[in-house]
């Protein structure tokens, strides 16, 4: 899927022409759409599972350096990529 394609939006006023013709919404999620959002599903679920389960057994410095230390380089790559020209 092109980079183009991943945040394409209807605007509203065509959305709700587009309803009051048809009777409705159009279904517009492929087969791929919905596994992804699945697993995505299932892998969020977990990260929080394991964040609990971790606050339970570890003192809060460990948990705080076991969260944030592999934030950093996720952050730094935001932010560099931010400034990448298009």
């Amino acid at each position: 899927m092109s980079k183009s394609r991943l945040f394409i939006t209807k605007p509203l006023p065509q959305l709700f022409s587009e309803s009051k013709e048809s009777g409705g919404l159009k279904r517009s999620l492929t087969a791929l759409n919905l596994t992804t959002l699945g697993i995505g599903a299932i892998i969020g679920a977990g990260i929080f599972v394991l964040t609990g389960q971790a606050a339970a057994s570890m003192p809060v410095l460990a948990l705080f350096c076991h969260l944030s230390f592999p934030a950093l380089p996720a952050v730094l790559r935001v932010y560099a990529m931010q400034n990448l020209p298009p």
